[in-house]
């Protein structure tokens, strides 16, 4: 692991890399570790800062604001003097702050001198703050940052939150709501308009209507007559002008719209919208726009809003249940960095028109893009540019229905850290084409084909650079069509998890490379074969198990498994848990475990429960842990089976359980 330690105004900031390698390696993974629990993580790529997070926690006001400029300036000033590239005017940054106490007052400064770099900004902001402070600073800031929104969460004053949320309803659960979205010609005002089908019995204290500390700027009319808010504790609710039967509902505002973040979020009894009319130009905020809209089934206009500014689309239409169909082809994502989340959990999606003209060049978060779209049968993504995506976890995670990924072979994924769950349960696919794919930087492929039912052929498996995976923990797991797995080219030397790796894959009859594994690292084993019903032999001579800690139903259910080779070398010295190791391995009827290093195992429950055609078991050097060994040798033949122990102890048990 290399380093750089240097200091700065009496702090010093130690730079740690993957490698011992050349600094600038594309996407390499940087960790400032800062004292006073000052946290920074991002991502260098071609020697540019793509994404970065800082987190600030201090124990005191004082030294946090100084702490907090010095940060800022290190980022404009020092990188270069450590061998990272500062980036220069047109390199993109999305910068997320997340502080704690009275910081706000000092990021005016700091971020308009580096405003040139930034193509976003997020502020998180927790603890007691002064809201006519962070409302002065926020708007200077907005003033210098040209595109650049800004939003405060989680900002705790006397009262509650700060949140520019509208629609925020209550007490409407059983009730229709829709809402017609308008941009008047002159002032740049804009409208919402709605019709309320409401029971005056139902509204216990009012609607509350939107999050917000002010009502500057808006101006709402119920049934053509302008009323009067009832704030409480930050919220605005009416409490007067209802009928019985429509009620007609409008809020007026003149500020320019910059944001649509969280705009309709949690309007569980929208059904449509019309955005026909509604000016976007100035806005680069769409994040979570249609968040929790469970009931919503039209969005008119969609296809009409200009989105040439936005850089954040994140959750854009998530748990959009009802929605069928979605006409994004004239939306323009040539500056989107994140599309993450997209469509997560639109469950009766079926079309998304538009996605062969996605501009996706900018784009470094694609994780859960597709997540939980029951529906889809195919996907085209053959216009996707990934070459800067960082993140594809879950990508297609949960599409059930799912036959077809135009494309797939030729995207990019040399960027790309994490691909966990990308294809989890896509229980139609029956090919996967990964011919393509650069892996020379994913570190992390749990479960990646977890589920996939259906799949009999993973094309180009045998190509994956899996060098920097730490974890294939369930990589496998439950694929029951496949029957053969060519890994010959796989490098586990840095694996630490293959629990359930194979596990449920109950036609795979072959595994290639397996006898070349490097489980050097390797801690848990749990199930890692476990109900590999058609395995007959495994060659795990290479095997090292020194750190291994759990090996329970390792190979449990593997019902054909005639031999295990290597196993008479396994190190367990640190294993704790034998459970059900063997269960059920009908078929095997020679075990030479004499040495097994059992001192610190605490479960062998059923470890060689119905091992029926067990003929010679060795447990030499064995010994019992106190509790926990119920059914160790239950369903034995005890006439067939010649057991080798030294522990008297043991010898009992084996004789006196179930035959």
């Amino acid at each position: 692991m290399a380093s750089i330690n240097f200091s700065f105004e009496g702090v010093t900031y130690k730079v740690q890399c993957s490698k011992e390698e050349k600094m600038e390696t594309i996407c390499k993974k940087f960790a400032i570790k800062i004292e006073k629990d000052i946290n920074i993580l991002y991502f260098i790529y071609n020697g540019s800062i793509i994404n970065l997070s800082l987190n600030l926690t201090f124990e005191q006001q004082a030294n946090s604001m100084d702490k907090e400029r010095n940060i800022m300036d290190i980022l404009v000033d020092k990188t270069e003097e450590n061998g990272l590239s500062c980036p220069k005017c047109g390199e993109r940054i999305y910068l997320e702050l997340s502080l704690e106490k009275e910081l706000i007052d000092n990021l005016v400064s700091p971020i308009t001198k580096i405003k040139d770099i930034l193509v976003g900004l997020k502020i998180q902001i927790d603890g007691i703050i002064n809201n006519k402070s962070i409302e002065n600073n926020v708007n200077y800031i907005n003033s210098q940052l040209k595109n650049i929104n800004i939003i405060i969460n989680n900002a705790i004053s006397e009262t509650k939150a700060i949140e520019k949320q509208i629609n925020k309803f209550e007490n409407l659960s059983q009730n229709d709501i829709q809402f017609k979205i308008l941009k008047m010609n002159e002032n740049n005002i804009n409208i919402i308009e709605g019709i309320l089908d409401i029971n005056l019995e139902e509204i216990n204290n009012g609607i509350t209507l939107f999050n917000r500390e002010k009502k500057d700027g808006l101006d709402v009319y119920l049934n053509d007559v302008k009323i009067n808010l009832t704030k409480e504790k930050n919220k605005w609710k009416i409490r007067q002008g209802f009928k019985n039967g429509e009620n007609k509902f409008k809020i007026i505002f003149n500020d320019k719209l910059t944001s649509l973040y969280r705009f309709f979020e949690d309007c569980s009894t929208l059904k449509s919208v019309d955005l026909t009319n509604l000016n976007t130009s100035n806005v680069n905020e769409l994040g979570w726009m249609f968040n929790g809209c469970k009931k919503l089934k039209k969005i008119k206009g969609l296809n009409g809003l200009s989105t040439s500014n936005v850089i954040n689309m994140r959750g854009f239409f998530q748990q959009c249940s009802e929605l069928e169909s979605i006409d994004l082809s004239n939306i323009d994502t040539s500056n989107v960095i994140d599309i993450s989340y997209m469509f997560n959990k639109c469950s009766k999606l079926q079309i998304i028109n538009g996605m062969n003209c996605f501009n996706t060049k900018n784009v470094l978060f694609m994780d859960k893009m597709f997540q939980a779209c029951n529906k889809l049968e195919c996907i085209d993504l053959l216009n996707f540019d990934t070459s800067k995506v960082c993140n594809m976890e879950g990508l297609f995670y949960g599409c059930t229905s799912l036959k077809e990924i135009k494309g797939l072979n030729k995207l990019n994924t040399s960027y790309a850290l994490k691909m966990k769950n990308m294809f989890a349960e896509c229980e139609s696919l029956e090919l996967i084409d990964v011919t393509e794919f650069d892996t020379s930087n994913v570190w992390e492929i749990e479960r990646m084909f977890f589920g996939c039912k259906k799949l009999k052929e993973i094309k180009g498996l045998n190509k994956l650079n899996t060098s920097k995976v730490i974890n294939m923990k369930g990589l496998f797991q439950e694929c029951g069509e496949l029957e053969s797995l060519d890994l010959s080219t796989f490098n586990t030397s840095n694996v630490i998890d293959m629990s359930y790796m194979f596990s449920f894959c109950v036609k795979l009859k072959e595994i290639k490379g397996i006898d070349k594994f490097d489980t050097i690292k390797v801690t848990n084993m749990e199930s890692m074969f476990k109900c590999c019903k058609e395995l007959k032999s495994l060659d795990l001579k290479k095997f090292n198990t020194s750190e291994v800690l759990n090996m329970e139903l390792m190979f449990g259910g593997c019902h054909s498994l005639k031999e295990i080779k290597g196993i008479n070398n396994f190190k367990t010295n640190n294993v704790t848990n034998l459970r059900q190791m063997f269960q059920e391995c009908n078929l095997l009827e020679s075990l030479d475990l004499s040495n097994f290093d059992t001192s610190k195992v605490t479960d062998m429950i059923a470890m060689f429960y119905k091992c029926k055609s067990l003929k010679n078991l060795n447990l030499l050097k064995f010994s019992l842990p106190p509790e926990s060994t119920s059914e160790m040798f239950s369903f034995i033949d005890k006439k067939e089976c010649n057991l080798i122990t030294n522990n008297k102890n043991l010898d009992n048990l084996f004789k006196n359980s179930y035959n």
